[in-house]
């Protein structure tokens, strides 16, 4: 596999769900290897848990900033400097990927994102292997601001035996730029570290958010709707959990609106589900792509959602009874899909109901079992979306 972002430690959030795949796929008897960037010089273990890693040094340690972070892609589109060392870590990543397959007896070589693991492996001689690549969200978004992006992305993708999309409206954007049919492109969810939680009528209160505290995630029309919610007597008690580069606005705007939020800061993936399931309403309101998995997670502690109609939440959000989706960039309807959430009880029930269901589907050997069965049929059928078939 190769990655962008994979782990550091274990309980470390970046790129944690290649990780699940990584192990659940060794559970089902492959041996599994993952690339990824060095972290400021850190090359760190080669193993975390079962897993075989390598990661690559691709600049001074200074400069090795661009992963782990969750601001590549904002960055390269602002920076000559990290374009540029943005390109070094593609030739690194291109030539790790050409001497594992040389060395290791590699079968698979399997890219999450199309950038830069895609491309490094486009890049990279094959040598026959299979070239899976799932595009994840992100990427697809910065096809979408790049001029020539989807061209770009598109002339990426037609070097892959097979192409995969974390969610089905993400699949029918990456057709429209190979212009193949939409189910050429399967939807493959990432898996989830998923429990089931309590018992639907448990007491519970409250509104809470978890993500990365950045403007694409859409927080400050949570505050927002908040506020509106306040002025008409319904005051929410609201939990922000994560950090980001909007947190001190985020304050700035919940104190000038008189909001009672609770600000958590960085909280460790195994804890998060503490904070879910004591609460009546999980609130997703992100702007554009997003891979809903937090969504997931809520349901699974039987937490209702409310969310917009962004990226793979839709997919999550199937089940009409786990909660209510309204458009992105409108607090108006935000506010009033969350009184609706929190004053009937059949939210509860529902959620409940999907998350039970949601547990199974993502769980990490359900995802694994489908990867493994795609990469058998991929290896069998020996064709490409672009070009005649190199694995």
């Amino acid at each position: 596999m190769v990655a962008h972002a994979f782990p550091r430690v274990e309980g470390d959030l970046p790129g944690a769900f290649v990780w699940r795949l990584a192990e659940a796929l060794v559970d089902r008897g492959h041996e599994v290897s993952t690339l990824a960037p060095a972290d400021e010089g850190e090359v760190g273990e080669t193993m975390l848990g079962r897993v075989g890693v390598r990661r690559v040094r691709y600049a001074g340690a200074r400069y090795e900033t661009l992963a782990y972070h969750g601001t590549m892609f904002q960055r390269l589109t602002r920076s000559p400097v990290a374009a540029v060392t943005f390109a070094r870590l593609v030739r690194a990543l291109s030539q790790a990927v050409n001497e594992e397959i040389l060395t290791s007896g590699v079968h698979v070589v399997h890219a999450h994102w199309w950038i830069p693991g895609g491309l490094a492996v486009r890049n990279a001689p094959r040598h026959g292997r299979t070239f899976v690549c799932t595009v994840q969200g992100d990427d697809v978004a910065l096809a979408r601001r790049l001029p020539g992006g989807r061209s770009w992305m598109a002339g990426v993708l037609r070097q892959a035996t097979t192409v995969t999309a974390v969610s089905k409206s993400l699949a029918a954007e990456v057709a429209g730029a190979l212009d193949v049919r939409r189910e050429t492109i399967a939807v493959t969810p990432m898996p989830l570290a998923l429990g089931i939680g309590a018992d639907p009528d448990q007491p519970r209160s409250g509104a809470i958010f978890v993500g990365p505290l950045r403007r694409r995630k859409g927080v400050h029309h949570l505050l927002e709707a908040a506020a509106i919610l306040k002025r008409n007597g319904q005051a929410l008690d609201l939990t922000i959990v994560g950090d980001g580069p909007e947190r001190g606005n985020l304050k700035a705007q919940a104190l000038a609106l008189g909001l009672n939020a609770v600000f958590t800061g960085f909280v460790a993936p195994e804890l998060v589900p503490g904070y879910l399931r004591d609460k009546r309403v999980f609130v997703l309101p992100a702007l554009d792509d997003d891979p809903g998995l937090v969504a997931a997670e809520a349901l699974t502690q039987g937490v209702p959602v409310v969310a917009t109609r962004a990226g793979g939440i839709p997919d999550v959000m199937a089940d009409p009874g786990a909660g209510i989706l309204v458009p992105p960039s409108d607090p108006a309807m935000l506010a009033s899909a969350i009184r609706s959430v929190l004053l009937e009880e059949r939210f509860r029930f529902g959620a409940y109901h999907a998350g039970r269901v949601l547990a199974d589907h993502l769980s990490p050997e359900r995802v694994a079992e489908r990867f493994e069965a795609l990469y058998t049929r991929t290896r069998a059928s020996r064709t490409s979306l672009g070009q005649p078939a190199v694995g």
